[in-house]
């Protein structure tokens, strides 16, 4: 839930005394996210754990794949909408993503986002500096 919970949830959340009321928090969490109430399925959480065990399988470096810059972006927003995947040139540019959304709620349309690694070790974190792809001579 780290990613998808609000401050306002997660501040009431770490007041919370008993697992039970803590239980009750977690259980009202997803119900309050689930697209069709009644039903025994919750799509949203589906897809949530969906979306995490893919994070972790595919961008799990030295850390968990939830919790990496690109876990983190494909767990809140999904598949990019487009994916650019670029290795490295030697002397000229690290390996790099880009990830393009038709529309992110509350950053607009077409959203570009980058993901750079400049260690070279697999381990991509997102930027916002397109000269941060660059090889430094």
């Amino acid at each position: 839930m780290r990613w998808i919970i609000s401050d306002i949830e997660r501040a009431s959340f770490v007041n919370l005394r008993t697992d039970a009321d803590r239980e009750k928090f977690i259980e009202a969490f997803w119900l309050q996210r689930d697209p069709t109430p009644g039903t025994e399925e919750n799509e949203y959480k589906e897809e949530h754990y969906r979306r995490l065990a893919y994070a972790n399988d595919r961008f799990t470096e030295d850390v968990p794949g939830w919790n990496t810059d690109r876990g983190m972006v494909y767990i809140r927003f999904g598949p990019p909408d487009a994916l650019d995947v670029h290795g490295a040139i030697p002397g000229v540019s690290f390996p790099y993503e880009s990830w393009r959304y038709r529309y992110i709620q509350g950053m607009g349309t077409d959203v570009d986002l980058e993901f750079v690694d400049t260690t070279m070790t697999g381990r991509y974190h997102l930027t916002r500096d397109p000269s941060e792809k660059q090889t430094r001579k």
